[in-house]
């Protein structure tokens, strides 16, 4: 590790003499050090330039390598205190997704009882907020549908799940008795739609746009679950859902799936973090905790 701080220190300041006075010691032992550095590798690893020091080829590649090894470890001891101290802090995440919150739920039980003392906060927002968050660090990472945004370059992602849409109704609604009912038919009655900026939404008003067909005038914008599940219990509804939420939904008799072709969304749900910067240990132990899910799942 001491190599691996002088060359950076080295690169850093470009001469022998500005190193020694950074680090404190003599130039005598910054020229030394170096040359050992260089003798173990059987590698030049900087030009020497009259009074400046320029890092060669294999100098950059080293340098690099420095920087990595020692952000790694710079982490690492982070985290270690994190885990003898009792894991503190919190972790601010946004959620623009109903059919991975079984999935977010169970990991973060799974989280919350290895590192009780750290706080999980969640918030909504439509998924174009939500990547302004990001990128303004009001949020350190989401869970949303990898589309658009998802693929700016500052972001990382890793896919949770890919659920086909079903249209369910209410149970005891006219529309079960009609085998394939015609989507001119399905926008005449009252719906729960997902609200605007949503991809959900996006791709069912393109769906109907693409058949000549206006939105449905009859309408509530909602995507709260407990909220749509109170609605299709309340009263005669017709929303489209997850494969799977709509499958809960069905268990506890509240829907039944509309035999219909629905749009189909594009796109997995996903988690997406920053890339281009040094995530905090709170956030990456949850990351991680994230991603050995997923590997696990599969």
């Amino acid at each position: 590790m001491r190599h691996l701080r002088l060359l950076l220190t080295l690169d850093d300041c470009e001469s022998i003499k500005a190193a020694a006075e950074r680090l404190n010691v003599t130039q005598a032992a910054v020229s030394k050090a170096c040359t050992e550095l260089e003798h173990m590798l059987g590698q030049t690893l900087f030009e020497r330039q009259r009074n400046q020091l320029r890092p060669t080829p294999i100098g950059v590649r080293m340098i690099a390598g420095a920087r990595r090894i020692l952000s790694d470890v710079g982490a690492l001891g982070e985290e270690l205190v994190l885990l003898s101290q009792g894991a503190v802090g919190t972790v601010r995440i946004g959620m623009q997704t109903i059919s991975a919150q079984a999935f977010i739920a169970e990991v973060n039980t799974s989280f919350k009882a290895m590192y009780p003392h750290l706080t999980l906060r969640f918030g909504r927002n439509v998924l174009e907020g939500l990547f302004d968050d990001l990128r303004q660090n009001r949020i350190d990472l989401l869970f949303g549908r990898l589309t658009g945004d998802a693929l700016d370059p500052i972001f990382a992602n890793a896919p949770i799940l890919f659920e086909p849409t079903m249209l369910v109704a209410s149970v005891g609604h006219e529309l079960l008795k009609v085998d394939r009912p015609d989507w001119t038919e399905l926008v005449r009655h009252a719906w729960i739609v997902p609200q605007a900026g949503t991809p959900m939404r996006d791709y069912f008003y393109r769906f109907l746009a693409g058949r000549g067909l206006a939105p449905p005038a009859n309408r509530i914008e909602t995507d709260d679950a407990l909220s749509m599940v109170s609605l299709l219990r309340a009263g005669k509804y017709l929303a489209l859902a997850p494969r799977g939420i709509a499958k809960s939904w069905m268990d506890t008799s509240l829907v039944r799936v509309v035999n219909v072709d629905v749009p189909r969304v594009a796109g997995p749900i996903g988690m997406v973090w920053r890339a281009d910067q040094v995530l905090p240990p709170s956030v990456a132990l949850y990351r991680d905790h994230i991603l050995q899910n997923i590997v696990t799942a599969e």
